[in-house]
């Protein structure tokens, strides 16, 4: 899977916190989506998807559980059937999209050459978008470093 710094798609992931005002009535009224941690809901028209993805509450968020809604939210994206998704991470401080994004890159690029190959693969392509690419690069970085080591752990000593 990819991803991208640059481009458009008309999925399109928007991130709430527990009860934030900004969740549209109908679905939080009716508890649909309250914006848990890692709780996710699809909304599909003619000409879009949206993705509401929930972070938790903002009190109790750390950055380290930013982290983890990186990868749960990869996790959730690769059910999806579409070539790409765009993440818009303006709405966060920069830390927090350090933190969002390298769980993100993490998730994304990490594929042990050893395992059996899903050739079900869905999605093909998340274009990460925000206003400073060099947090994003930086992320990035860091990310493929972690992934490199995971990768010689799970890689039997006798290779």
């Amino acid at each position: 899977m990819k991803v991208n710094l640059k481009g458009n798609s008309n999925k399109k992931v928007l991130f709430f916190y527990e009860d934030d005002n900004k969740i549209p009535e109908q679905y939080f009224k009716n508890g649909i989506f309250t914006g848990k941690a890692n709780q996710s809901h699809f909304v599909i028209t003619d000409e879009k998807i949206n993705i509401y993805f929930g972070l938790g509450k903002k009190k109790e968020l750390e950055f380290f559980q930013y982290l983890k809604n990186g990868i749960k939210l990869v996790k959730t994206l690769k059910k999806i059937k579409n070539e790409s998704v765009e993440v818009d991470l303006n709405q966060f401080k920069s830390e927090e999209v350090f933190f969002l994004s390298q769980g993100i890159f993490l998730e994304a690029l990490y594929d042990f050459s050893m395992k059996k190959k899903d050739e079900k693969k869905k999605l093909k392509e998340i274009i990460l978008t925000y206003k400073d690419e060099k947090i994003l690069k930086k992320a990035k970085i860091i990310a493929e470093s972690r992934n490199m080591v995971r990768e010689l752990v799970d890689t039997p000593s006798n290779i």
